[in-house]
């Protein structure tokens, strides 16, 4: 069987500080962006990594691993994805298209991800300022520099779109993702969303990943946009609800308001060509409170996603023995109510267990860092998890 995946050959995802991946699951393989799309593309670490793909067809790439895991779990992959998306572009295009070197011939843009700043107003824990200028302060205060990428004020990274090349891929776009950063908080969302109204192209697919504390940039609402496309998947990076979320994402008192707007969303998902969908993280942290998360909105679509990055957040990490008796439990919910939520909650606990946990979580670490941000933050990890606090360390840290 095939493990193809398109994306080498027509997607690229470009951060704020200019450094571009194949997509947004392979991290450890990327480059600079460099003058135009289709020099970029043809980068030779990229040109490598399509080889790999036409050389050992039936194996993905060691950098695909994430989509393997989410596989093993039975849920369907950004690979899985991207191969429904664009079933025209198969192994045998693929290799028509690609030349000795693993370059690309004429490429062509279909999926398009283009983070063009890292401005948001969260800063949750497991991120950092490469996509969250409001991280500037609590990255120095951890002792990491701030490099030239960022401006040293307002820790805000931009990176200019090249508009004139662009506008020649736009017209052959299927997809577009919107993430950030804060998409709702960006000029550059509306300035693409409204050239690609002003083309005609509004079959294209618009995937906005929000943290769902705004819905309006100045005088726009991002909704009056989306409204004009005839498929928008809105997904909502949401990891729990009440002090959990507050204290895993935003950093503020905020749940109140992001209720309100999640129901918002709700609303109008309803009324017009769009999905509604959680993006949920998982994490040693939140796993006992996605029970609760679920029983919020029995309704609702959830993809669960494990968060490997900073480590000591990270499943990978954790003790084995939690996260078997979490296990358990998501696999008795999922027995007693029939609740498909629990059943993937319960397999993504269980393949991050069996695949990936090979590494000694760093407890020091962990206290260190998160002394430092509660403190920063005005939070406490034992008064917002008081149970995890006790098993960790005693109900030491304040």
């Amino acid at each position: 069987m095939s493990n193809f995946c398109p994306l080498p050959w027509n997607h690229l995802f470009v951060r704020a500080n200019q450094n571009v991946f194949p997509c947004c699951n392979t991290n450890m393989v990327y480059s600079e962006f460099d003058e135009t799309i289709e020099k970029t593309a043809n980068a030779e670490v990229f040109n490598k990594f399509r080889r790999e793909f036409l050389d050992n067809p039936n194996k993905l790439p060691k950098a695909c691993w994430q989509c393997e895991v989410i596989e093993k779990t039975n849920n369907k992959s950004l690979r899985q994805r991207a191969t429904s998306a664009f079933p025209k572009l198969n192994l045998e295009v693929a290799q028509r298209m690609t030349k000795i070197n693993g370059s690309v011939r004429n490429f062509k843009l279909e999926r398009l991800d283009i983070r063009s700043s890292n401005l948001c107003n969260y800063k949750c824990r497991f991120c950092g300022i490469v996509s969250s200028n409001s991280w500037l302060k609590d990255h120095k205060a951890l002792g990491h520099e701030v490099n030239d990428a960022y401006d040293a004020k307002t820790g805000i990274s931009e990176f200019n779109l090249p508009w004139e090349d662009l506008k020649t891929h736009l017209p052959y776009v299927k997809q577009v993702k919107l993430a950030g950063g804060e998409p709702v908080m960006m000029a550059g969302t509306y300035q693409l969303l409204e050239e690609l109204i002003a083309i005609g192209n509004t079959d294209t697919t618009i995937n906005l990943i929000t943290n769902a504390s705004v819905i309006t940039y100045g005088k726009k609402n991002i909704i009056d946009l989306l409204k004009k496309f005839k498929r928008v998947v809105i997904m909502l990076s949401i990891d729990a609800i009440g002090l959990q979320h507050e204290w895993l994402r935003s950093g503020k008192q905020d749940w109140p308001k992001v209720k309100g707007i999640i129901d918002e969303y709700t609303s109008i998902c309803k009324q017009n060509n769009m999905s509604l969908t959680f993006h949920t993280g998982v994490t040693w942290m939140n796993m006992w409170h996605l029970e609760k998360f679920i029983k919020e909105y029995p309704t609702h679509r959830f993809i669960f996603n494990t968060v490997t990055e900073p480590k000591i957040y990270s499943l990978t990490n954790y003790d084995r023995k939690q996260v078997e008796k979490a296990e358990k439990h998501y696999n008795n919910l999922y027995r007693i109510t029939n609740n498909s939520r629990y059943r993937d909650v319960y397999k993504i606990l269980t393949v991050t267990r069996q695949e990936n946990m090979n590494e000694v979580f760093d407890k020091q670490e962990f206290i260190r860092t998160t002394t430092i941000l509660d403190k920063s933050r005005n939070q406490s990890f034992t008064k917002t998890f008081p149970i995890l606090s006790e098993i960790l360390i005693g109900n030491k840290l304040v």
